[in-house]
């Protein structure tokens, strides 16, 4: 008989950050500062922060569920603990357009997945059949998007054998506004940008250029480096509405 597999969960986030995980959504900014104004500030605690409305969750499932029953999972637990209740309604938002720089033509660092180092290693552990990464591609490991702290203060992000859709979802939490995809690319696509992350310096693609000394900001990187520009417009979006909340009780 063999021993029965169990699955733990451990995390420590705040609440918001379960929220978007339940529901598999991203609030920007301009979103959470709305919400500001109706809701508890104990809710807004980020990932990073300590203090109060930070919650440590441990849990343990019998079987080894999908990230979507995980999420379902996760939304029973806020429903019951916090008397969480949401529903998702269209708003008129203003939002930022991904669209090329030049039709139909990428940038020097974008590229179709077909055109890139094949796909020998995916998400998971650090080696596949006992043989190491590949070191010389970056990110090594497939379908995912990475980030890295390199030398000069600057930050490389990549991915290789992903949609535009994942791009797009690694640029939501960057700037103020959401970002939709009108690149029209429907390829597989390897990508990889450097700049310097400058927190709000990217919340307006319009804005001013930086001084020389500055780097290569994120707007400027994905203009430069693949090809690709962001065109402040309106679009009619799906939104997370929270309707009620309210602290947990001690365990």
């Amino acid at each position: 008989m063999y021993p029965q597999r169990t699955t733990q969960f451990s995390a420590d986030f705040g609440l918001v950050t379960y929220i978007e995980f339940a529901w598999k959504t991203r609030f920007t900014q301009q979103q959470l500062q709305t919400m500001r104004t109706h809701l508890p500030k104990w809710i807004f605690t980020q990932w990073y922060e300590d203090g109060p409305g930070r919650y440590a969750i441990e849990a343990r499932a019998s079987t080894i569920p999908t990230k979507d029953q995980l999420r379902l999972m996760m939304q029973s637990l806020l429903a019951d603990r916090f008397q969480l209740k949401v529903h998702f309604e269209n708003q008129e938002t203003e939002v930022l357009a991904l669209t090329p720089v030049k039709p139909g033509k990428t940038g020097p660092k974008l590229r179709p997945h077909s055109e890139g180092p094949p796909c020998t290693h995916f998400y998971g552990p650090q080696t596949l059949g006992g043989q190491p990464l590949d070191a010389s591609v970056y990110p090594p490991m497939c379908e995912i998007t990475m980030g890295t702290e390199i030398p000069g203060g600057l930050f490389r992000s990549g991915a290789r054998n992903i949609p535009v859709a994942q791009l797009v979802e690694a640029l939501y939490g960057m700037f103020d506004r959401p970002v939709i995809d009108q690149t029209g690319i429907t390829d597989m696509i390897d990508y990889q940008m450097e700049f310097r992350f400058q927190p709000g310096s990217a919340a307006e693609p319009d804005a001013d250029q930086p001084p020389p000394d500055a780097g290569t900001t994120l707007t400027q990187a994905l203009r430069e480096q693949l090809g690709l520009k962001l065109v402040p417009t309106k679009a009619e979006l799906r939104v997370l509405v929270i309707d009620h909340v309210e602290r947990p009780s001690e365990n």
